[in-house]
C-alpha cells in the first residue's frame, strides 16, 4: 500500500525563521507536504525579554565577532524561498483564533508551531494529529531564546529538548520526542548551537516513524511516546531555575569565569588518550581500571578507539592514531606479547582525510576495516589483503553521511550496522544512534530501522566498541560524550532488537571524577 505524504500546516509569526528551522523543514518537505501556512499574532500576551536574556544574546554576538562566525542556528532564513513550488500552500493572516475554521477544511494531519506564542481558541482541533511544538530544556520552556542559558548557568553537562503534541483527546500535551545534547565547556554560542541544530532531526524522524501507523489516529502519539519514558522520567528529576532577572544578573560574570578557567585548563593541562590493557573475567568491571598497564604514545602522538584482534594465536591492537605534525587521523596497529609488551605502531592506512575508530572483522575468511571518515562525508569499507599492513578500499557503504564510529555486528541471521549521526554537518554526530540492517555486511542496502535514532541521550548514544555477547544476553558499548568527547564509557544490554524493535538499557557507567 502507498502511504500518501501527511499534510501539514505551519504556525508561524514571520516568514523569517532560524536557520535551524528552515533546515529542519527543507529535510521535512522530503517526506511531507505543507498545505498551510499562518502567520498568527496574538497580542493578549506580548513578549517578554528579560535583561538577562539580552545579555546572552550580547554574549553570543560577541563570541560569533570573535570567532568570525557568520552563520549560526540562529541566522534569520527567510522561509519561503524553500518551499516546494510544486505543492500549493494556502496563507493565512490573522490576529485572532477566527481562521481556525478555514484552516479546518484543509484536513491537515498536523500543525507544527513555530510561532512560540501562547494560541487562543481550540487550534488543537484544526488537524488530526494536534498542534506540535518544541520544547528547550528540561522545564518544558517553549521559547528557544531560553536553549541552554539555565543549563550553562548552571553548569549541566546535559541540556534536555524535545517535541510535544496538543490535541483534542489529551488534556494535557504528549511528549512525542525527548534529547539531550552536551553543554559546552566556556562557550554560551556553541552550547545553543549544538542544542538547536540538534533539534532539526525531532520532527522529520516523528513523522517517519509515524509513517508506520497509517491511517494516523490520535491514540498512536502515545505509543509514539512510549519509547521515551525513562528520557522523561530523568529528564522529570532535573530542577532548573528559571531564567529571571533577580537571579541571573549575575550572567556575563559567570560567563567570564567559566570562560577563564577554560581558558586556562587548556594552556596549563595537556590532553593526553592513552590505552589501558589488561585481562578481566568479568567485561562490567570499570572501576579498578587501576590495574590495567597504560600505555603511553611517542611525543606529538594520541591513541584511541582500540580495537583487539586475535589472528593466528596473537594479538594485535588496531587504533586511530592522532598524528600532531599533519593535524590529522591515521589507524596504525601493534602487536602484545605475551609477557604484556607490545610492539613499535606500524601505520596500516592513511588517507588524505583523517581515519580513526577501525572497526575490523571476519567475514567469510576475509578481514575488513570499516574506518571513521567523518571528514570524507561517508562509510567507507576496506579489505585486507596482507594482515595487518595492507589493505585496499572495496566499496563505499554510505555517501553524504554526518557519521561517527561505524559498528557492525550479526545478530538473528541479520547484520546490523549502529553508528553515531546528525541530520546536519553543523550538528554533532554525539547525541544520536541510528541502526540500519541487511542480509550481508558488505551490501550497498542498508535499511534503516523505523524508530530511528535508537537512542537520543548523549550520554549514551555514541559507539565505543563491538557489541558482545555474554551468558546468553547482548551488549553495547556506549561512550557519554556529555562535557566532552569519550568522557565516560558505558555498558548498555540490548533486551530488544528485529526490524521493528529496539530498547537497551544502561547497566554499567564509567565516568571520571571532575
Amino acid at each position: 500500500m502507498t502511504i500518501p505524504r501527511p499534510r501539514i500546516g505551519l504556525i508561524l509569526m514571520t516568514e523569517w525563521l532560524p536557520a535551524w528551522q528552515v533546515t529542519m523543514l527543507e529535510h521535512l518537505q522530503r517526506s511531507v507536504d505543507i498545505q498551510a501556512i499562518i502567520f498568527y499574532h496574538n497580542t493578549s500576551e506580548p513578549n517578554k525579554n528579560s535583561v538577562a536574556l539580552y545579555k546572552a544574546k550580547g554574549i553570543q554576538r560577541l563570541e560569533s565577532w570573535v570567532n568570525r562566525q557568520s552563520f549560526n542556528a540562529t541566522t534569520l532564513r527567510n522561509v519561503l524561498t524553500v518551499l516546494d513550488e510544486s505543492t500549493p500552500v494556502a496563507f493565512f493572516w490573522t490576529r485572532q483564533a477566527t481562521t481556525l475554521n478555514h484552516v479546518k477544511v484543509l484536513h491537515l494531519d498536523l500543525l507544527l508551531d513555530l510561532s512560540e506564542q501562547p494560541l487562543a481558541g481550540t487550534w488543537y482541533q484544526a488537524a488530526t494529529l494536534g498542534v506540535w511544538r518544541y520544547f528547550y530544556n528540561a522545564n518544558g520552556v517553549l521559547q528557544s531564546s531560553q536553549t541552554g542559558l539555565a543549563e550553562y548557568y548552571a553548569q549541566h553537562r546535559l541540556v534536555f529538548s524535545g517535541l510535544k503534541a496538543w490535541t483534542a483527546a489529551y488534556k494535557n500535551p504528549h511528549t512525542l520526542f525527548i534529547g539531550s545534547t552536551s553543554t559546552h565547556p566556556s562557550s554560551l554560542l556553541a552550547t545553543v548551537n549544538q542544542v538547536l541544530w540538534r533539534m532539526v532531526e525531532y520532527v522529520p524522524q516523528v513523522i517517519e516513524t509515524l509513517k508506520s501507523f497509517y491511517p494516523y489516529q490520535i491514540e498512536h502519539l502515545y505509543l509514539l511516546g512510549q519509547r521515551f519514558a525513562p528520557a522523561l522520567q530523568r529528564m522529570e528529576q532535573i530542577y532548573l531555575n528559571d531564567w529571571e532577572d533577580n537571579q541571573q544578573m549575575s550572567v556575563m560574570r559567570h560567563y567570564g569565569k567559566r570562560a577563564l578557567h577554560h581558558w586556562h585548563q587548556t594552556r596549563t593541562l595537556s590532553e593526553q588518550w592513552s590505552l589501558l590493557i589488561g585481562e578481566t573475567t568479568n567485561p562490567f568491571d570499570l572501576n579498578h581500571l587501576g590495574r590495567f598497564t597504560k600505555l603511553l604514545p611517542p611525543p606529538e602522538r594520541a591513541w584511541s578507539d582500540p580495537c583487539l584482534i586475535e589472528h593466528q594465536g596473537k594479538h594485535y591492537v588496531f587504533m586511530h592514531e592522532w598524528h600532531e605534525p599533519t593535524q590529522q587521523g591515521r589507524i596504525v596497529c601493534m602487536q602484545l606479547t605475551e609477557q604484556g609488551g607490545y610492539s613499535l605502531p606500524i601505520v596500516v592506512l592513511e588517507r588524505p582525510y583523517s581515519v580513526s575508530y577501525p572497526f575490523i572483522f571476519n567475514y567469510q575468511g576475509e578481514y575488513y576495516l570499516i574506518p571513521e571518515t567523518l571528514e570524507n562525508q561517508q562509510v567507507e569499507l576496506y579489505r585486507c589483503t596482507e594482515f595487518p599492513q595492507k589493505w585496499v578500499l572495496d566499496r563505499v557503504l554510505m555517501t553524504n553521511v554526518h557519521a561517527v564510529d561505524t559498528t557492525l555486528f550479526e545478530y538473528m541471521g541479520r547484520w546490523w550496522m549502529m553508528q553515531g549521526r546528525s541530520a546536519t554537518r553543523q550538528g554533532t554526530p554525539n547525541s544520536s544512534l541510528y541502526l540500519y540492517y541487511a542480509d550481508s555486511p558488505l551490501s550497498k542496502y542498508w535499511i534503516p530501522h523505523p524508530h530511528n535514532p535508537i537512542v537520543t541521550e548523549v550520554d549514551r548514544a555514541r559507539p565505543a566498541g563491538r557489541p558482545f555477547r555474554w551468558r546468553g544476553r547482548w551488549y553495547r558499548p556506549s561512550q557519554n560524550c556529555a562535557g566532552a568527547n569519550g568522557r565516560g564509557l558505558n555498558i548498555n544490554e540490548i533486551t530488544a532488537l528485529d526490524t521493528s524493535h529496539y530498547q537497551e538499557h544502561c547497566v554499567v557507567r564509567c565516568v571520571p571524577q571532575g
